[in-house]
């Protein structure tokens, strides 16, 4: 059989096609046209939704976040992170030291800062950046030994010889040159460049200190047996003392480090009550010491943190931190590490 044979067989095997009816070309085409139609509205929404979501990942930021993974990072690379975050001190697997970065809007994994790139000790606690962001006051502590250390973002630290002061009982200056330390016999002022310690007066029985954010002022919190716990505000130069809020009589335990509003119109400290379950609250009070106000509820709460622009104040409770609107309103849970003993955060300054 040759090639036109074979053609001329399958030409006549094919199946007839029916010729479609001119009655019913009408509304055939009618619904091949509606199902174009459908497809191209279909297509049409497919387009501006992948637009929307394009133009609202990039107004949020999203789409140009670099996401942390949470690994150790260099000390460069874990500042660079650590901006507009809040930090936390953990252990790592190893019982090593750590530094948490949390990102509080949760659109990234933590920063982590451990081994030596961090320090020695046995435990790290976070006491305060500089406003840049670029330098970190840090508490260092070793079985029968602790110490404050100044660690740089390019890895360089700085120990200050500020002894006398009790854990977590020290600031470092808005524009990092400068540490306020206090102690029984006051607050003490240490150059970070190194030189002798300024003894502010009048300021004896001091347990805190915190630099307002122009750094022209230092509110700190007193104990005694003949005046109880007050909380004071006192120039940098250390005139100009003057009572912020007198907590005599209140039947406290414990009076928290104060922490300054970003704009410098606001404090926010913790008390303790002398209670049996922990009523430990958080406060605020304007910077003249008018308007004083709860911000939590008695409970198990401390450790007041504010975020850079001062919209939001982070928070210890009892197992957890949160964060909360300056006004009690707008409670966010925040997720910790888990190998994470935070008995103080801090809000980085710096955006």
């Amino acid at each position: 059989m040759d090639v036109q044979e074979r053609l001329r067989n399958l030409a006549d095997e094919a199946p007839t096609i029916t010729a479609v009816p001119a009655s019913l070309l009408p509304r055939a085409r009618h619904r091949i046209a509606r199902n174009v139609a459908v497809l191209a509205v279909g297509v049409t929404v497919i387009v501006l939704a992948t637009i929307t979501g394009i133009r609202a990942l990039d107004r949020s930021g999203l789409s140009h976040h670099k996401v942390i993974p949470a690994a150790p990072n260099r000390v460069t690379a874990w500042f660079d992170a650590a901006r507009g975050r809040i930090v936390v001190p953990a252990f790592s697997a190893q019982n090593s030291p750590e530094l948490v970065a949390i990102d509080p809007a949760h659109r990234a994994q933590p920063a982590i800062l451990t081994g030596k790139a961090l320090l020695s000790g046995t435990a790290v606690a976070p006491l305060g950046f500089s406003r840049d962001g670029r330098r970190l006051l840090l508490h260092e502590g070793n079985l029968g030994d602790s110490k404050f250390v100044v660690l740089d973002s390019d890895g360089r630290t700085t120990s200050v010889p500020a002894r006398h002061s009790a854990w977590f009982s020290a600031a470092l200056s808005p524009d990092g040159s400068s540490v306020a330390a206090a102690g029984p016999d006051g607050i003490r002022v240490y150059p970070v460049a190194g030189g002798p310690p300024r003894l502010l007066p009048g300021t004896s029985n001091a347990i805190s200190a915190s630099w307002s954010p122009d750094g022209t002022k230092i509110a700190y919190g007193t104990r005694s047996s003949s005046r109880g716990w007050v909380l004071w505000v006192v120039n940098s130069d250390g005139s100009g003392r003057r009572v912020l809020v007198d907590l005599r009589g209140q039947f406290l335990t414990e009076l928290g480090t104060p922490a300054w509003s970003p704009d410098g119109t606001r404090l926010a400290f913790a008390m303790t009550a002398d209670c049996m379950h922990g009523c430990s609250s958080v406060s605020i009070v304007n910077a003249d010491g008018t308007a004083l106000r709860q911000l939590t509820r008695p409970g198990n709460s401390w450790s007041p943190a504010w975020s850079p622009d001062g919209s939001q104040i982070a928070i210890l409770l009892n197992g957890g931190a949160a964060t909360k609107n300056p006004d009690g309103s707008g409670l966010v849970t925040l997720t910790l590490p888990a190998r994470s003993f935070p008995p103080v955060l801090i809000w980085n300054p710096s955006r």
